[in-house]
């Protein structure tokens, strides 16, 4: 591995990732210096971004696949060459030993995934997989189910097949009717699992909004009526009560974690919110109100969104 900078990378939307995809985007020129990023799981699914050679901790093979997908993503033409040693796209797997996961990785992944991933992996011996020629085989040989196993499940199996049986269920309690399905919205907002185990993607990165709307006089409201302003707590206090934050929390919706740009001030929580959990980790999402009464679009406020 070449020396050079070292980028850590975080959250798809903060300033070091507009920095990487300014360096490695499918325009850009590639870099004068080695660099060498570090990422979270974000990066596999969420950064258009072209690697010279891959380096990744045991993760299931579908997570393997995407991040193999960010190595030699692009044809560079005339935006620079590939070091002599990177003649080829290639994925390097570091796999622990001993039982899996390490007490050290959590509960990121479970040990059924994991194991037959590595096993997968073991059994090819280090021969290329051809993809997309070979990638349906090795993704039912790995996520195989617990029926088709049969007498060759282990425990962690069974264990996944209940996770992934308690997950379907929770799935099919939120999601969104097609039109044809419902008259009311009210069904939309009656659910009885709460908000903070929603998320767009397994796995992915999000964060709750709260629509507000905003008139000329800078108030912020609750409601398009503007009837409903924007709740603080009332001095002496330093928390919004419980009440107000069950109201807020039916207010707001799921979305992905780049969906709104970080540093939109526009955006923050109200400071006096900094003391009530929950309410201080929502984004507001602000409407301008016009006087004729119609809403309009949010805008960002910011140097890039």
């Amino acid at each position: 591995m070449p020396s050079g900078r070292t980028s850590p990378c975080k959250n798809a939307g903060d300033a070091t990732t507009q920095l990487l995809l300014g360096l490695l985007r499918p325009t850009a020129s590639r870099p004068d210096e080695p660099l060498i990023v570090v990422a979270t799981q974000v990066a596999e699914q969420s950064l258009d971004v072209d690697f010279d050679l891959v380096i990744s901790d045991l993760a299931p093979l579908a997570q393997l696949l995407r991040r193999a997908g960010r190595g030699h993503r692009h044809q560079l033409g005339e935006r620079g060459a590939r070091p002599s040693w990177a003649d080829a796209p290639r994925l390097v797997v570091c796999s622990p030993s001993g039982s899996l996961p390490p007490l050290a990785w959590g509960e990121v992944y479970g040990a059924a995934l994991l194991r037959r991933t590595r096993e997968l992996l073991t059994d090819r011996a280090g021969r290329p997989l051809d993809v997309p020629g070979e990638v349906a085989e090795a993704t039912e040989t790995v996520y195989a189910d617990l029926n088709d196993l049969a007498d060759q499940a282990l425990s962690d199996d069974r264990q996944r097949a209940v996770r992934e049986t308690a997950q379907a269920a929770a799935a099919d309690a939120v999601p969104i009717p097609a039109p044809h399905q419902f008259t009311d919205l009210y069904p939309l907002t009656d659910r009885d699992i709460g908000p903070a185990a929603l998320t767009t993607r397994l796995g992915a990165d999000s964060e709750r909004l709260l629509p507000l709307y905003t008139t000329a006089d800078g108030r912020r409201w609750l409601d398009p009526e503007c009837s409903q302003p924007l709740p603080l707590p009332p001095a002496p206090q330093q928390r919004l009560d419980r009440d107000t934050v069950a109201r807020l929390v039916r207010l707001i919706v799921q979305a992905p974690g780049s969906y709104l740009p970080h540093d939109d001030q526009h955006t923050f929580p109200p400071k006096e919110w900094e003391r009530t959990p929950t309410a201080r980790d929502l984004r507001l999402l602000p409407h301008p109100v016009a006087q004729d009464g119609s809403i309009g679009a949010y805008e960002a406020q910011c140097s890039y969104f």
